[in-house]
């Protein structure tokens, strides 16, 4: 809270790609309560946990944004296949995604008295956390299988990268100087995943990707293009010198 603007040295885009926009992240565990018993015996004085949570997560999915289409047609290979320039534009909005399910019931005999889930939503706007996390909060009384209740807890963790006028003024600056010295124009793109620059830039100016070229990241094949080292370090040596003098 004391500088005057932040470098983020996380891994670039290709093409002297950077990154303007980050989605802020929000975590949340729902947990159902019901009345467990015999299926085949005591069905009528139980109520299904597992059931109830199937009906919360279907509202969950409800505040996440429209997918583009068919996911085959927005991998990274899709898109080059079909001549498009991906900047990360095809992101939805704002994602919701219930990535753990659980229950201490192991039997399919048995009614399951509880049940939980683990959910993860993400979202490019401080606004947009806000009313969603309302949203998500509100789920707790919509009770639809008569004799269980719903638990949730969590919330906002981190808030969005947003790109405001001070920060597109670093990034001018970072491409002025790469079309100076090697002719190339630079890529601003939009991302779903977190850096350091979501922490920074709720406080001040942040330029965000300015390390080496990486592909596929986060998964079993992630790498990065070392021929990228030189030219992406003396563009961020030369554009530090510059912000340094004039912020």
């Amino acid at each position: 809270q004391q500088s005057d603007f932040a470098i983020i040295m996380d891994v670039a885009r290709p093409n002297w790609g950077i990154v303007t926009q980050r989605k802020g992240n929000a975590k949340y565990r729902v947990e159902v309560t019901g009345k467990g018993g015999h299926h085949g015996n005591a069905s009528q004085s139980c109520a299904n946990a597992i059931h109830q949570l199937a009906y919360t997560i279907t509202e969950l999915q409800k505040l996440a944004s429209p997918m583009p289409g068919n996911p085959e047609d927005f991998t990274a290979a899709a898109l080059k296949a079909r001549g498009i320039v991906d900047a990360g534009q095809f992101i939805p909005q704002n994602t919701v995604n219930v990535g753990v399910i659980g229950s201490t019931n192991d039997k399919i005999s048995v009614i399951p008295g509880d049940a939980f889930c683990e959910v993860n939503i993400r979202c490019f706007t401080i606004e947009e956390q806000q009313r969603i996390d309302a949203e998500v909060k509100a789920l707790a009384d919509k009770v639809v299988i008569p004799g269980t209740s719903i638990k949730i807890t969590g919330g906002i963790v981190t808030g969005p990268m947003q790109k405001t006028a001070q920060a597109q003024k670093m990034v001018d600056v970072y491409k002025r100087i790469v079309k100076e010295e090697y002719g190339a124009e630079v890529n601003e793109w939009v991302a779903g995943g977190l850096t350091d620059g979501n922490r920074t830039a709720k406080f001040v100016p942040t330029l965000d990707a300015l390390g080496v070229e990486n592909y596929d990241e986060h998964t079993d094949h992630e790498s990065v293009d070392l021929n990228t080292a030189v030219p992406r370090t003396t563009a961020f040596a030369l554009t530090l010198a510059e912000l340094a003098e004039t912020f």
